[in-house]
């Protein structure tokens, strides 16, 4: 019986080197092309690097390949510990272009509180904004991610912030992996700054920055 697996790269990054094959009767099969596993580990070697994660391939809920059926589609839930709270900042869920087998770089679209889809996305290729195909679509354990978010944090208290890269599998919330020092890339307003001293976060508008219940 064939098997799907997924070969990354221990130090890379943004889904540039992520290897999706099939093991079939002892070969791996990769862009219609049988290796043994020594062919296909010295291949690995010489692509650029010697470390690397092998991990079994993940089959999110039916729901999620309305986005994009190729690729794992993964919610990123950014997490603040406050000391004796966890905060999330609001969530946005990464999707692949067709064909893709990676989430990294391509879409992404927001959320509300409740986990439905908005219904403009975010292209990063081409740098613009569009009608998302799937607007008003209800992610399904949308509040048990974010709760098994929490929890994770919860286990290493001495980091102040995390990406969690979540995707939803049929059975519930299952991690990708999570991200140390997501919070270069977060810009803060002086009204956010200060709403975290105060254990409550806002964004310049006054919206409620994090779901906290």
């Amino acid at each position: 019986v064939g098997e799907k697996l997924v070969f990354k790269q221990v130090f890379g990054c943004s889904g540039e080197v992520v290897l999706v094959v099939d093991v079939i009767d002892g070969f791996i099969k990769w862009k219609n092309k049988d290796y043994t596993f020594n062919e296909f580990f010295d291949y690995l070697i010489s692509i650029k690097a010697t470390n690397w994660i092998v991990q079994r391939f993940i089959k999110q809920h039916p729901i999620m390949n309305r986005l994009n059926e190729t690729s794992v589609n993964t919610l990123r839930i950014v997490t603040f510990n406050v000391g004796d709270n966890i905060f999330v900042a609001p969530i946005v869920m990464r999707y692949g272009y067709p064909g893709a087998v990676v989430d990294n770089a391509n879409r992404c679209v927001k959320l509300d509180e409740n986990g439905v889809v908005d219904e403009y996305a975010y292209d990063f290729v081409n740098k613009k904004r569009f009608e998302c195909h799937e607007k008003g679509l209800q992610i399904p354990y949308f509040k048990e991610a974010i709760e098994f978010a929490k929890n994770m944090h919860l286990a290493i208290p001495e980091i102040f912030t995390i990406g969690w890269d979540v995707c939803i599998t049929p059975e519930g919330p299952h991690l990708i992996e999570g991200n140390e020092g997501i919070i270069q890339n977060i810009k803060f307003t002086k009204n956010t700054l200060k709403a975290i001293s105060n254990l409550e976060l806002t964004d310049k508008y006054g919206n409620a920055y994090v779901y906290d219940e």
